[in-house]
């Protein structure tokens, strides 16, 4: 994810080179890398002071999160779809201010197995790989998220290839974590998994409003 993030603010620095300048009736198509994913959009601008655009991004990353000295062991996939309108407030300009609604398909999940001769915190007591087998959880949220940012196009190197970049913010809700074992006693430490599950979630609770970067560069017809 940190990877993403630079590359974007990298790219971001690059528009400043760029012209502009970008006509009523334009037609464009750009691969983009995004904190969402790598991914790809299209768009029209309608009007000189209006735009449509939807994009599509995916990734898969490997991570892993640390609670109560258990590290889980995290796939994260990112899954989204969005459709965005643009208002250019400034006659001839690239700078926009946009809106709109993504299908977020976004989740996280988490899984930590004892070895045989260790023990595994679970809401405050120790239990071992017999009892709990292992540990799996997964983090998800709202089905639909509104977008809001700021961004820029313009013509770079030729009239026809353009640099896109947007920043702005996804509100996705508040994460829904769930918590399940695989062991013989999972139905008695019940309380105890459940005690694990919200300290799961106050682990993640910050990633309701999720930052997004993203540049792309593409072609104009």
């Amino acid at each position: 994810m940190k990877k993403i993030i630079a590359s974007a603010a990298i790219l971001l620095g690059l528009t400043v080179a760029a012209s502009a300048e970008d006509a009523v009736g334009t037609l464009f198509v750009a691969p983009q890398v995004s904190t969402l994913g790598i991914g790809i959009e299209g768009g029209y601008r309608f009007h000189q002071y209006l735009g449509a655009r939807a994009n599509w991004n995916w990734l898969e990353l490997d991570e892993t999160l640390e609670v109560d000295g258990n590290e889980f062991k995290g796939k994260i996939g990112l899954h989204s779809f969005g459709a965005n309108l643009d208002v250019f407030p400034f006659e001839e300009s690239g700078w926009h201010v946009t809106g709109g609604l993504r299908y977020n398909g976004n989740e996280g999940k988490l899984s930590v197995t004892p070895s045989a001769d260790q023990t595994i915190e679970i809401g405050g007591t120790r239990y071992g790989v017999g009892q709990v087998g292992s540990l799996d959880g997964k983090v998800d949220f709202n089905n639909f998220a509104p977008y809001l940012g700021i961004g820029w196009m313009g013509s770079v190197f030729h009239p026809n290839v353009f640099l896109t970049a947007d920043a702005g913010v996804m509100f996705h809700g508040s994460p829904k974590v769930s918590l399940n074992c695989t062991g013989p006693a999972c139905a008695v430490i019940a309380d105890d998994i459940e005690r694990e599950r919200r300290d799961i979630v106050k682990e993640v609770e910050d990633l309701s409003v999720y930052p997004v970067l993203s540049v792309g560069i593409g072609y104009k017809f």
